[in-house]
């Protein structure tokens, strides 16, 4: 072969490697940068999960201390019911007391009028002592009446 063909053929393919190492270099750049954005795509997914677990925990704390809190007050509550019925109840000895003695010596008796106003009147008696323990009436003025009452009243003055 001619020389001058031989440096030809050198030269075209030292143009050649050139050609296809520089598009070498910058097919792995845009591989590197792809490479990267994907690494920075992961960083910011990983930090919106780590923020959503961060909100999701904190909203569980928050329930549960909301329930609880409801816990609490349901326990109290039951415990006001529990507190309020055993007062009650020290006054509700009484009153049955004297019902059932009414029932009783009025079945005795044979419910003769007698009978049933004395015991009648023995029951209102220890009722009205329970009663004024723990409630005192109140005086009656004109407008503790109904309002038919009041209208008269107001009629008539």
């Amino acid at each position: 072969m001619d020389p001058q063909a031989e440096l030809r053929i050198a030269n075209a393919l030292a143009a050649n490697k050139l050609k296809e190492s520089a598009k070498r270099d910058k097919f792995n750049a845009k591989q590197l940068a792809v490479i990267e954005r994907k690494k920075e795509k992961e960083g910011d997914e990983m930090a919106v999960t780590l923020k959503n677990i961060e909100s999701r925990e904190a909203s569980e704390k928050e329930l549960k201390a909301r329930l609880e809190y409801a816990q609490e007050i349901r326990k109290e509550r039951r415990q006001k019911i529990i507190d309020e019925r055993a007062h009650k109840e020290q006054f509700y000895g009484t009153f049955g007391r004297s019902r059932n003695i009414f029932f009783a010596l009025k079945s005795v008796r044979g419910g003769t009028l007698v009978s049933r106003c004395s015991v009648l009147q023995d029951a209102h008696r220890n009722r009205t002592m329970v009663a004024s323990s723990f409630w005192r009436p109140q005086a009656r003025s004109a407008w503790n009446g109904s309002r038919r009452s009041r209208s008269r009243s107001w009629r008539a003055s």
